[in-house]
Order: structure tokens, then sequence, then C-alpha cells
């Protein structure tokens, strides 16, 4: 069986639109769009519309992956996406750890998870 691709994106923009903006949105679209009740219940809990009205700031923020998280389609790409934030790419870990040498990009690869549980804030 196909995987769907409820757009989830597309669903959220829309939604907000048409309930914070009063944007006319046909009711077809958004069922066609619409993500499981559960993933609603989740992205309704994130409070995305009081967050874009005010200017909430993103940053490097648990909430942000959460985010991220919620508006893939697919399980397979939140899985992917779990596991690019855990284990980024070998550039990405010398971009951001300076790790030049194959020892010090060993290092940036163990540590980088644990740094990022522990010091992200929620």
């Amino acid at each position: 069986m196909p995987t769907l691709n409820r757009s989830t994106v597309v669903w959220v923009v829309l939604d907000l639109a048409r309930r914070r903006l009063g944007t006319a949105v046909p009711d077809e679209v958004l069922t066609a769009l619409v993500p499981s009740p559960g993933w609603r219940w989740a992205i309704g809990r994130l409070a995305l519309d009081r967050a874009l009205l005010a200017l909430w700031p993103g940053g490097y923020r648990h909430r942000r992956f959460l985010i991220q998280t919620l508006l893939v389609d697919r399980p397979q790409d939140a899985a992917r996406l779990l596991g690019r934030a855990l284990f980024p790419e070998a550039a990405w870990l010398q971009g951001r750890y300076g790790a030049g040498s194959a020892g010090a990009l060993w290092r940036a690869r163990v540590e980088h998870p644990w740094r990022l549980l522990t010091t992200a804030r929620a």
C-alpha cells in the first residue's frame, strides 16, 4: 500500500489562515489534507497560531524540533529527521565543533547526541 502524503504543512497553514485571518478555504480542501486526529491534537497543543502572531523566537529548542517532527507527512521522514538531528553529517560536525582531524570528528560524533539532549532548552 502506498504511503499517503497528507501535506501536513499545507493543512496547518491553510487551517491557521482560515481560523485566524478569515481566509476563504473550501472545506473539501482542508478535508483532503487533514492529518489524523492524534496528529491534529499534537499540532494543536503547540499553539502555532499564537506563536506565529506573537513572533516567538524559534532558536534551537526542543519545541522547534517537535514542530519540525509533527509537520512531516510520513513516519520514515520523522525517523530520518531524528537520525539527522542526533547524527549529523561530517561537514556539519566540522563546522559546528571545528572538528578538523579524524579524532576530533570522532569525538564530535560521540559527544553531539549527548550535548543535544542535555543543552537544548524547552
